[in-house]
């Protein structure tokens, strides 16, 4: 990997090179003591202790005299400080929060952070605003950001804490504006590998403005620019010949004249030294691990693949070259495998992807992922031949499917590695089909989102072909192709064909006004848009398509969705609408990710009825012994991810996550007893375009980041030919075949025994092994487990 780069660590010894003004003119630090300078010898001015409280290190400090020292010893533990923060005239005004911070020995996960809960007037909260700092060992380092609230504030609690990790943290000149012009959430890395010494520069305003961005030399002489208005500041720069840049100036002028002059220091920056000295390596890797393209040669040298028939299983070849040695034109030739009986495995069922890299502006902090920008591999791209220049590594996606007529038997030959440049290189593969298929339905429920208005938004036009495509790439991977935003039923035709590709739930209709316009999407809608007349309305709307639905007997896997994530003020509403629905309609479930609902029921009396058929909470927020209690009721009890949870849970929404989190969550799905995962969107494309050109680095693209997680809400990408999938989605679908596994050894040996077997891999939501070794056998003892109780029967 290469290095971190520090923005801010030589930015003392720079200050004389340009003027210096982070704050707006005008706009006042709302801390009390934000410097830590006040107070006794063991206690602060202004501030609470938060859990083992804070320790005054009067030895290491930021500025002044003295600073606060926090250590945390893994599980809920922490240390740090709070101060609360009331207004008497509360209004919208962006919050803007920046601190410094150094460390030792943090690892990933938990916070380390600025953490701010707010109130809106009207009672509601606004939770989880932060700014957070990098991990492991590092020098004292600025960071900053801004949040925009939706409604008036009247209180913020402001957190600095270091929790839910291990290591030290110590914390210095903590500021909250409200209002102004700042720079903030700034980050600048080396572009290596994509450019040998390029960086990429980012920042946030906290309101729009005029920027310019120079890099500038240690003789103050520039050796780049930009410009741009509005908010966001990204910058790839390619690098060049004329010399090393040491500071990025970033200057902003905003339209009522206010003005910010930010000097970033960059700290030099080292390649990782190249192992391979001559020609290139060649290895594999499983399909579960992340090769980064600054990863160093593994010890693969082959490839085995273990499926059922109707079964996809992916492999990764990984090739690096020799500084200078750059590799054109390299492809893959597939061969011929065959088994024992002289039979070839279908060739046109072996194909080969490009993987492709985005570029992670925000590190989540998982603990397997880099604590530093990067181009992670998410994208599988078209197979054609690709450029490697010298020093980088390059991956190609090996994806297996065994069809259902596919002879049972282990399978061998060769994969060849052909650069236009150099001597091919040949990669055994073997690949055992087992003995028995999965089966047609999906065994596994679940509500993954490909929104038609994303679509449209990036393609232009939804065309016949397109909205096929959309289909079939979530049915290829044994999902849903759900959207549980429709606001337009789906059509019939389109559900029949899902059907019969192995569907087995979908959305009927999101429970919202109808909109008058066409949009992207609807998530939910005020309370103020339900009229009184909403009923009526929605019954004329879902009377003709109920009836098609039971007419081609599709109304039972049918559901109506909504009040996504809603609060109790909607409960009323929620009742109301439900109660009409169940009535009019009684096959038709009810569902949604209103979370209160599902909670309320720890409470609720033996005869409450609130009309709701099924919840699904945030997967932290399941509970077993509820659950059980509601099923026996007659509910179901799913669950979901998105920008949350964070580690230690699994969640596949950030492309940084381990690739194997994905995998294992319909593990836990099958070992939770849960009903179902949801997942929001697919195709978050927003203002993206349909991927276009030869290279594998998407310089072009903007991912989605929620939280700091890169790359939520979007396991497909458009390119020419359609929606292409994803190292995420390829591993979502093994975990989806995986429940096939269970589910069939559950019907074969029942429930007991197959739990078992999962618990070994799985214990608990936040236990479990990150190992695709211990997945592999965990896998194959259900395969050989399977194969033998069919041959008893």
């Amino acid at each position: 990997m290469h290095s971190v780069l520090n923005p801010v660590r030589l930015i003392s010894a720079l200050l004389w090179m340009l003027p210096l003004s982070l704050w707006a003119q005008g706009a006042p630090n709302e801390m009390t003591n934000g410097d830590f300078e006040l107070g006794t010898t063991d206690r602060l001015e202004g501030w609470e202790p938060v859990r083992r409280g804070y320790e005054i290190d009067r030895q290491t400090f930021h500025a002044g005299t003295q600073s606060i020292k926090c250590t945390a010893r893994g599980g809920e533990d922490g240390m740090g400080v709070v101060q609360t923060i009331t207004y008497d005239k509360p209004d919208r005004r962006p919050l803007i929060i920046s601190g410094w911070c150094k460390t030792q020995d943090t690892l990933g996960g938990g916070d380390c952070a600025i953490y701010v809960d707010g109130v809106y007037e009207d009672g509601s909260p606004w939770w989880g605003k932060r700014t957070t700092w990098a991990r492991g060992t590092h020098d004292w380092q600025y960071s900053a950001a801004v949040h925009w609230p939706a409604k008036p504030v009247k209180e913020l609690q402001v957190f600095v804490f270091l929790r839910r990790t291990t290591g030290t943290a110590w914390f210095d000149d903590i500021a909250l504006f409200r209002g102004g012009l700042h720079v903030t959430d700034v980050q600048v890395a080396s572009d290596f590998p994509r450019s040998p010494n390029g960086l990429s520069l980012s920042a946030t305003l906290s309101k729009d403005a005029a920027w310019t961005c120079k890099l500038l030399d240690a003789k103050r002489q520039s050796l780049g620019s930009t410009a741009g208005t509005g908010r966001d500041l990204f910058w790839l720069w390619p690098g060049g010949e004329k010399g090393v840049p040491v500071v990025a100036a970033i200057s902003a002028t905003a339209a009522g004249g206010e003005k910010v002059d930010f000097p970033l220091a960059i700290p030099p920056h080292h390649q990782p030294e190249n192992s391979v000295r001559e020609g290139y390596a060649a290895w594999t890797q499983d399909s579960m691990t992340k090769v980064y393209p600054t990863a160093a040669p593994g010890m693969g040298r082959s490839g085995a693949l273990d499926l059922a028939r109707g079964e996809h299983e992916g492999l990764q070849i990984a090739i690096k070259p020799a500084d200078d040695a750059p590799l054109t034109g390299v492809k893959l030739d597939v061969g011929t495998l065959v088994n024992e009986s002289g039979e070839a495995f279908p060739r046109d069922a072996l194909r080969w992807h490009v993987v492709g890299y985005v570029w992670v502006r925000q590190p989540s902090g998982h603990p397997a992922g880099p604590a530093h920008p990067n181009w992670c591999p998410d994208v599988l791209l078209p197979a054609r031949p690709v450029d490697v220049p010298g020093g980088r590594t390059q991956t190609f996606w090996l994806d297996a499917f065994a069809e259902r007529r596919t002879a049972p038997g282990t399978y061998r030959g060769v994969v060849t590695i052909r650069p236009g440049n150099a001597p091919k290189t040949d990669i055994p593969i073997s690949i055992r089909v087992r003995s028995f298929a999965l089966p047609k339905i999906f065994s596994m429920r679940t509500a993954f989102a490909i929104m038609d208005g994303f679509t449209r938004g990036t393609y232009g036009e939804l065309t016949p072909e397109l909205r096929r495509k959309c289909l079939d790439i979530m049915l290829d991977h044994r999902l849903n192709p759900d959207d549980i935003s429709r606001t337009e039923p789906p059509r019939i035709e389109d559900l029949l064909y899902a059907r019969e590709r192995g569907m087995n739930t979908f959305n009927i209709l999101n429970l919202v006004p109808r909109p008058k316009e066409q949009r992207l999407w609807t998530c939910y809608s005020a309370l103020s848009a339900y009229g009184p007349d909403f009923n009526q309305r929605l019954g004329e709307r879902l009377d003709p398509v109920v009836a098609q639905l039971r007419k081609h007997g599709l109304a039972r896997m049918g559901y109506v969705y909504g009040f996504d994530e809603r609060r109790e003020e909607y409960d009323d509403l929620i009742k109301g609408i439900c109660r009409f629905v169940k009535g009019r309609y009684p096959e038709i479930s009810t569902f949604t990710t209103a979370g209160y609902m599902y909670s309320k029921r720890e409470e609720t009396p033996p005869d409450y009825e609130d009309y709701m058929d099924w919840y699904c909470p945030l997967s932290p927020r399941y509970k077993a012994d509820l659950s059980s209690a509601l099923r026996a009721k007659g509910k179901q009890i799913w669950w979901y991810v998105c920008c949350g949870p964070k580690h230690p849970y699994a969640n596949f929404a950030s492309m940084d996550y381990a690739t194997i989190e994905g995998r294992l969550l319909p593990w836990m799905t099958y070992a939770e007893r849960v009903d179902g995962l949801l997942f929001w969107h697919v195709n978050y494309w927003h203002r993206n375009k349909v991927i276009q050109g030869d290279d594998p680095y998407l310089g072009d693209w903007t991912s989605p980041c929620v939280q700091r997680m890169t790359g939520d809400g979007v396991l497909v990408y458009p390119t020419p030919t359609g929606p292409v999938s994803s190292i995420r989605l390829e591993n979502v679908r093994d975990g989806v075949e995986d429940y096939d596994y269970l589910s069939m050894l559950t019907r074969l040996k029942g429930r007991e025994t197959t739990e078992e077997q999962a618990r070994q891999l799985v214990r608990s939501v936040t236990d479990y092994s990150r190992d695709p070794a211990e997945l592999y056998r965990a896998r194959s003892a259900l395969a050989d487990e399977i194969e033998a109780a069919l041959r008893e029967q």
